[in-house]
Parts: C-alpha cells; structure tokens; sequence
C-alpha cells in the first residue's frame, strides 16, 4: 500500500496533518521546545552522496545500531597501516637526522 502526503484526495491527510500541526502549535505555545538539548546548536547533517540512494536508510539504521559495513571497516584499517607506514617514515628521518 502506497502512502501519498498530499492534502489532494478524500481529506484523510489533510486531517492528518492539520492535527499534528495543531499539536505542534500547542507545544510550542507552552514552551516545550524551549529547553530542548541542543537548541540553538547548528544540526550536523552527514553526507551520504556517496552512498546509493536505495541504501541510505539501512546504512543509516546499521550506524545507529553500531554496526559498520565491512567496506568501511575494511577502509579504516587502510587508511590505520597507511598511518603507521606514513609514521614509520616520519620516524626514519628524524633517526637519520640525529
């Protein structure tokens, strides 16, 4: 079943959205969002560009459940050896130097 958010048709969304309206509405006037955590903080948006549109939501769910694709764990462990290769040459110089 396909679901549509416009307020065309036979109401049922109109009515939808104008009551969760009315209860956001409400909550604002009594101060609710007021101490929030975060408020006034800019929001980090992350950038999935590169991930497939099709896939966004499940990468975002695996993330938030704390579970990292094999890809990209395979990526961090690279970009570590190139680190410690990258470090291994620093090191070298400075020991050649003295």
């Amino acid at each position: 079943m396909k679901h549509t958010f416009s307020k065309e048709g036979n109401g049922c969304n109109e009515h939808y959205f104008n009551s969760r309206g009315k209860k956001i509405r409400e909550a604002k006037a009594k101060g609710e969002f007021d101490n929030l955590p975060g408020k006034g903080k800019k929001l980090e948006l992350e950038d999935l560009s590169h991930i497939p549109n099709e896939l966004r939501m499940s990468y975002k769910i695996l993330k938030n459940a704390g579970i990292v694709p094999v890809e990209m764990q395979l990526k961090k462990e690279i970009v570590s050896l190139q680190d410690l290769i990258d470090l291994r040459s620093v090191l070298k110089e400075v020991i050649s130097f003295y």
